[in-house]
């Protein structure tokens, strides 16, 4: 469990990145998302261990990561968007860095690298962008640490490797119950159909942390030929229209979480968070009439 409580980040020069950010992140498939400078990587810094708090403090399994002490900082591990390997090769970086983790795992290591294609004894500096990317997810994830923070982690994959990457993700967090994994994204299409929560910021400050189950118990996401009447928000999207309706019933979806953040960016805003926070019961007869 990641605890943030009242949790804020100011640069020198005045550049305030977090403001009184709080919430609880559980395990699962978390997936970070705000707008260009929103925080995101401030955020996962923060959660890290590599930046401590100006205000506020975060907690990681109850314990303060700014105070990275060595039985806390081998349990979390995070894999930036930008990183270049001073090792030679990943099996060179798993000899030096992996036995300061005591989860690492060789044989995931290995096969995660024959799922992307790679036999993990190729040059960093001979490597493309997206195939040094695949070697560094796999070597993360092979370290077995019980929270694991990725920052555009599909940055440079082509198609299948995205598809690896989902497929190694679900193994990845299976093999625990308590296993956290924060995946920061633009390309939220690459993770949405296996996230278990969203978390949303803007302008850094924290709009929305929640499980998937929490905001289906609120809203649903539905996709037409034309729009929804009574819809608390729509958008057009090749040739169709992607809604959010109050949940009902009679409604089965799946989150949306690009029509989500849309909307959480527009003028609907406050009314789809009025949905989120309120406990009154909804009336979606007229909603439920339009899907049929």
């Amino acid at each position: 469990m990641i605890t943030l409580d009242n949790v804020s980040y100011t640069y020198r020069g005045g550049v305030n990145a977090l403001d009184g950010v709080t919430a609880e992140i559980g395990p699962g498939i978390q997936l970070l998302v705000g707008e260009n400078g929103a925080g995101k990587t401030t955020l996962l810094h923060v959660i890290a261990g590599l930046l401590k708090p100006t205000v506020g403090e975060c907690l990681v399994d109850g314990q303060p990561i700014a105070l990275r002490r060595p039985s806390d900082m081998n349990r979390i591990f995070l894999l930036p968007d930008n990183d270049m390997p001073t090792s030679r090769s990943v099996w060179r970086m798993a000899d030096t860095i992996g036995g300061f983790y005591t989860g690492f795992d060789r044989d995931f290591l290995r096969d995660a690298l024959a799922e992307f294609g790679l036999d993990g004894t190729e040059r960093f500096d001979r490597l493309s962008l997206g195939n040094r990317r695949k070697s560094l997810l796999a070597f993360a994830m092979s370290l077995g640490t019980d929270t694991l923070l990725l920052d555009e982690p599909a940055n440079g994959l082509d198609i299948a490797a995205r598809l690896v990457l989902r497929t190694l993700l679900m193994r990845w967090t299976a093999a625990s119950p308590t296993r956290t994994v924060i995946v920061s994204t633009h390309t939220v299409t690459d993770v949405e159909s296996i996230v278990d929560g969203l978390i949303l910021l803007r302008r850094n400050q924290l709009l929305l942390s929640a499980s998937c189950e929490q905001l289906l118990r609120r809203l649903a996401f539905v996709h037409s030929a034309i729009p929804v009447p009574g819809a608390l928000f729509s958008m057009p999207d090749a040739g169709m229209f992607r809604s959010i309706v109050p949940a009902g019933p009679e409604i089965e979806s799946d989150l949306d979480p690009t029509a989500l953040f849309v909307a959480l960016n527009s003028p609907s805003a406050q009314t789809v968070l009025n949905v989120l926070n309120t406990n009154e019961s909804v009336n979606t007869e007229i909603i439920n009439d339009t899907l049929r």
